[in-house]
């Protein structure tokens, strides 16, 4: 009885000794902890020889095929035609000069009275005053002083009004300030409408009577 107690604890350490010896030489493996991904990629399943391939449409690809059923390029707006620039207004038409003043009066003195010895020294500060570089050229007909009146013929046109405006402006500080504008018929457009203008000389001491 004492000898097959030994014999079988002979025989479980042999085996304790045996299992102990392929433990060192094959060590188990340790369980991916829970979580981790599989370093190993996934095979992919096995393809069926006798499956018939669809042809994909030419110009597409297999990854396009699905994202351009699903989204559609929105079409472009048509872009909106610039607004047309804004031409600009004509300018309204310059008036002619209308007649004015004491024409009857001084037309009537300036026919009556002589010329005198002085006549010569207005008729050319008029005549200066036309050649300034702000006058229109050709505007100047004629003019002719008398004793107390000078009377000055001028070519008018709406492009010459600022030069007729300024002209006589400036005359206007060096002769009486009673002039007269008589202007012959009526203007028609671009052409020239004459204006006799009558200047009463400065200090002359004649006046034209009172309305």
């Amino acid at each position: 009885m004492g000898k097959r107690i030994l014999l079988v604890a002979a025989v479980v350490l042999v085996g304790l000794a045996l299992w102990r010896l392929a433990l060192d030489q094959h060590p188990v493996s340790e369980d991916p902890s829970p979580g981790e991904p599989s370093a190993m990629p996934a095979a992919e399943p096995p393809r069926d020889p006798n499956a018939v391939e669809r042809p994909t449409p030419p110009g597409t690809s297999d990854s396009t095929q699905d994202s351009k059923a699903v989204t559609q390029t929105a079409p472009a707006s048509p872009s909106e035609a610039p607004a047309a620039p804004q031409q600009p207004e004509d300018p309204p038409p310059v008036p002619a000069p209308q007649a004015s003043g004491p024409i009857a009066e001084l037309k009537q003195v300036f026919e009556k009275e002589p010329r005198d010895s002085a006549a010569q020294l207005p008729e050319s500060r008029i005549q200066n005053e036309f050649k300034k570089s702000d006058i229109a050229p050709g505007m100047l007909k004629s003019v002719l002083c008398r004793k107390s009146v000078c009377k000055v013929e001028v070519l008018w046109t709406p492009e010459r009004a600022g030069a007729f405006m300024a002209a006589f402006t400036r005359l206007s500080a060096e002769f009486e300030p009673d002039l007269a504008l008589d202007p012959h018929g009526t203007p028609v457009a671009q052409q020239e409408l004459q204006v006799d203008v009558y200047l009463p000389r400065l200090g002359a001491g004649t006046k034209p009577a009172e309305r």
